[in-house]
């Protein structure tokens, strides 16, 4: 049978710090404390599943509640139009994309089309988080204003992260 990667919950190793073990028998499978960084899950690997998941409950959300397929289509691109804020330069490019591509603007509109019963602002906003999500998930991350590559999700090189602090190495 294949070796199961388990997890150890609390404490420290041997040598007083926490450190990577292997189960006896397992074929030498990597045995992390929980809270230890694994080099397996890199934070932006974390945003990028985390985003898939979004995307994957709104959509299913938008099909549960019977919202036409062709808003989702007709919708589904809206929140990039934001781009066009680049023709003012890095700065406003970066706010101007920024702001519809977080998650508090479609939450927002979905709390007040639930609390007043409208809808199509439920469908809306779903659309809008999917987006968001499907985003994430292949790595479209929120702009910094010194460029419009340069994200959330992305490194500027191999040995910094987006913020430009040293980082190590592992995605």
């Amino acid at each position: 049978s294949p070796p199961v990667l388990a997890l150890r919950v609390g404490g420290e190793g041997a040598s007083g710090r926490s450190t990577p073990h292997t189960r006896a028998g397992a074929a030498h499978v990597p045995i992390y404390y929980l809270g230890e960084p694994s080099r397996h899950m890199h934070p932006t690997t974390v945003l990028r599943i985390e985003g898939f998941g979004l995307f994957g409950a709104a959509t299913a959300a938008y099909v549960a509640l019977g919202a036409p397929a062709w808003l989702f289509l007709l919708l589904a691109l809206a929140p990039d139009l934001s781009m066009l804020g680049y023709l003012a330069g890095p700065r406003a490019g970066s706010r101007l994309t920024t702001s519809p591509h977080t998650t508090v603007a479609p939450i927002s509109l979905g709390a007040l089309g639930l609390s007043t019963g409208v809808t199509a602002l439920v469908w809306i906003a779903l659309v809008w988080a999917a987006h968001i999500g499907a985003d994430r998930a292949v790595g479209y991350g929120l702009k910094y204003p010194t460029g419009f590559g340069r994200t959330h999700l992305t490194r500027v090189d191999a040995s910094t992260d987006p913020a430009g602090e040293r980082f190590d190495g592992y995605a």
